[in-house]
């Protein structure tokens, strides 16, 4: 679990982890920085920061990412072949 965030600045892992954190909860951005101590606008540079990283990860493994959002909850799917099937079961 996570603990509130109290320092001014923070290492790029320690900011990896708060967004993964917030990428798998049902919390906005909002909720979250709240929750944690974070300001919005410092929250939201971790956020941009960690996409452009996480894209140039997949240009330079040739993959693609699916980005799949579900009650806030968003979720990465990268992958490399030509084709991808999904199939989604609601129960």
């Amino acid at each position: 679990m996570l603990k509130a965030f109290k320092k001014r600045y923070s290492n790029k892992k320690e900011q990896e982890k708060y967004v993964k954190t917030w990428k798998n909860s049902n919390l906005s951005q909002q909720e979250f920085c709240a929750k944690y101590n974070i300001k919005y606008h410092t929250f939201r540079t971790w956020v941009s920061r960690y996409n452009k990283r996480f894209k140039e990860q997949n240009l330079e493994q040739n993959t693609k990412t699916i980005l799949i959002k579900n009650k806030g909850r968003i979720i990465e799917i990268p992958y490399s072949k030509e084709s991808l099937e999904i199939i989604l079961n609601s129960k």
